[in-house]
């Protein structure tokens, strides 16, 4: 009886410290709902970008990257669990028709990170 005590007394102690140690493995979700991929402009209009970026644990970078000559890191949230954006890109007068990407990356405490790259044209 006291052995099966012991074993049991070994058992919880040992599911106590591996249930303590939960890693955060997962990504924050991320989403673009504009633009879509293949939008057109012209080099007068703005772009919209548009989203949300969420985790559980909560985003402590966001990055904005574009061949637009676009680099913009955010690193202050009001509510790092859930982290809406809404940037307008006006384009340079003198930016060449082309196919150009936007990228969004989103990255926890944890490092998991999450990439969304949209393409667009430019006229």
């Amino acid at each position: 009886m006291k052995n099966l005590l012991k074993f049991t007394l070994v058992i919880l102690c040992f599911g106590a410290m591996y249930s303590c140690t939960d890693e955060d493995n997962t990504s924050p979700d991320l989403e673009i709902s504009s633009p879509s991929n293949g939008d057109t402009f012209t080099v007068t209009d703005i772009i919209p970008l548009v989203g949300r970026a969420t985790d559980e644990v909560g985003v402590v970078t966001f990055t904005i990257e574009s061949n637009l000559g676009l680099d913009e890191t955010i690193t202050t949230f009001d509510d790092p669990t859930d982290v809406p954006f809404n940037v307008n890109i006006t384009l340079d007068p003198n930016t060449t028709a082309a196919d150009y990407e936007i990228t969004v990356t989103a990255t926890d405490e944890a490092g998991n990170a999450s990439e969304e790259t949209r393409t667009v044209t430019i006229q």
